[in-house]
């Protein structure tokens, strides 16, 4: 196609929408700022809250908090969080606070927010005052607490003021940056009072979670199924460890063979992991025993027939002895074990050697010469 105006257009529209796409993207993986207790329940200082959604998910050591001037009065302990070398830090969470839940997973320094997860950042430590989070994560959702390391002596965002104050959340290395402004015209002043800075929109739950997006489902672990067994042999352990990285524990914490049927065995990940218990399901088959025809006894000394090496039921193995001896009278067991593989149980046959008898003739009397003698008996006296 000739290069004119109307296409020098429309591949610049084409390169603006491709542009702005991007952006677009880039944008909607970054995390943000969805919600700040602004007027908190009990001690102020303490108990304030900031709920971040974590977009494509981040590190918490790239997390910074710079507060708006008027909150970094006093001591350092009022300093912002994360921002150089004079500010606070990050200190695991304090969860026992927010009831209601039974997935609130405490974090600390170093840990990786997985995306489009919620993380809950305390600004001060110390915190003790009780907050009803059932309508974010009452149904088995995950979220995660982490604490500012500092003990605030002043509130971290103010609810008594005229105008407005800023707050800057960003993410290091992501070029994730969030402007917050809250004016305090707006605030209720009540204790639970809270700012969506994404709808920019002001209210107040009490003492209740905020709204925000939904919390994140555990995950369920994943497992190769083990099995089936057969009845009596030694299973594989159960893992300790799913296929995608939960760790935990069985209930029972072993597999056991000993009887034919199917049993099921419950994984509990360890807690602080956002994931859900597993049932493993495990078969074990019950053991047939190899069937054989029995041997006649033998005599001493003769030639014995050959074990056979496959059952009348069709299962195959070896035997030991491998072979019948039958130079010394008496019963004999031999043992037959299945081939590996087979779900069979050992078996044994008795074979019976018999010592060679003496036939027994009754005396003949002495027979005058040219006298008919007797016919020789064909059996013995003792049935031979």
């Amino acid at each position: 196609m000739p290069f004119t105006q109307s296409t020098k257009g429309l591949k610049t529209l084409i390169s603006l929408t491709i542009v702005y796409f991007i952006s677009i993207t880039a944008k909607a993986q970054c995390p943000e700022v969805e919600a700040i207790l602004v007027n908190a329940c009990g001690t102020e200082h303490l108990n304030e809250f900031v709920i971040i959604h974590s977009g494509g998910g981040f590190n918490v050591d790239d997390l910074q908090l710079d507060f708006d001037f008027n909150n970094n009065m006093g001591p350092s302990v009022n300093h912002d969080i994360n921002i150089n070398p004079d500010s606070c830090g990050l200190a695991t969470g304090v969860t026992s606070v927010y009831t209601g839940c039974n997935n609130v997973i405490p974090v600390g320094p170093g840990f990786s927010v997985p995306a489009n997860a919620i993380l809950v950042l305390q600004t001060s430590s110390g915190e003790n005052a009780n907050y009803d989070f059932s309508s974010l994560c009452g149904d088995g959702e995950c979220i995660y607490v982490i604490s500012n390391s500092c003990n605030r002596t002043i509130a971290a965002f103010s609810n008594v003021y005229t105008g407005t104050r800023t707050t800057i959340f960003s993410i290091v290395g992501q070029n994730c940056t969030q402007t917050i402004v809250i004016n305090g015209d707006n605030l209720p002043n009540t204790n639970g009072d809270y700012y969506l800075p994404v709808e920019d929109e002001y209210g107040n739950n009490g003492c209740t979670v905020p709204p925000t997006s939904p919390a994140t489902d555990p995950i369920a672990p994943t497992f190769t199924n083990l099995g089936p067994y057969c009845q009596g042999a030694t299973p594989e352990s159960l893992p300790t460890t799913s296929n995608n990285g939960f760790s935990g524990t069985w209930n029972p914490s072993t597999i056991n063979t000993s009887t034919p049927g199917t049993s099921d065995y419950i994984f509990t990940p360890t807690p602080g992991q956002c994931a859900d218990t597993y049932t493993m399901t495990v078969v074990i088959n019950e053991a047939v025993e190899p069937t054989f025809n029995p041997i006649a006894s033998l005599c001493q000394g003769s030639t014995p027939p050959p074990l056979p090496g496959t059952s009348l039921n069709n299962i195959q193995g070896t035997w030991s002895p491998a072979t019948i001896n039958t130079s010394t009278p008496g019963p004999s067991t031999y043992t037959f074990t299945p081939n590996p593989g087979q779900c069979a149980t050992t078996t044994s046959l008795q074979v019976q050697i018999v010592a060679p008898a003496t036939p027994l003739f009754n005396p003949i009397a002495d027979i005058c010469q040219n006298n008919t003698a007797p016919v020789l008996p064909t059996t013995s006296t003792n049935g031979i």
